[in-house]
């Protein structure tokens, strides 16, 4: 695939983050930001408060190119927003998501797949052509 004159091939890449992914794992690498946190059955399962952002951040930096390649879904009764934030930070004083870019997967109020600059929101593009269905992966 080619993206922003990149030849994209996963099958080349790095692998960058791949250990198991159990509780233990999850407690020594990651840090909560907001919401409850937990891993079941080797999947991350995150609650948040209503209408808020929560996160789960990996502690590990990684610069430059890189590429997320993850199984998910929004378990009921949620019905929106799966995201991945990158280059992004946490405002302390108002427990919410600071400067970040996010790429969002049924977001947006009507099941877009997108992304955003925060802190504004600012929905930079967005599309519906991925027919998001809350529950299955």
């Amino acid at each position: 695939m080619r993206l922003m004159k990149k030849i994209i091939d996963p099958d080349t890449m790095e692998i960058l983050y791949d250990p198991p992914f159990t509780q233990e794992n999850f407690a020594r690498d990651f840090e909560i930001r907001d919401g409850n946190w937990y891993v079941e059955d080797g999947w991350l399962i995150g609650e948040s408060r209503k209408n808020f952002a929560s996160m789960a951040l990996l502690k590990e930096n990684f610069f430059g190119p890189i590429c997320l390649d993850f199984y998910a879904k929004v378990l009921p009764p949620c019905t929106h927003d799966i995201n991945c934030m990158w280059s992004g930070s946490w405002n302390e004083e108002t427990n919410t998501r600071h400067i970040a870019y996010v790429a969002g997967i049924g977001g947006w109020w009507d099941g877009k797949i997108g992304f955003e600059k925060s802190p504004e929101y600012k929905l930079n593009c967005g599309t519906k052509m991925f027919q998001f269905e809350p529950g299955k992966t």
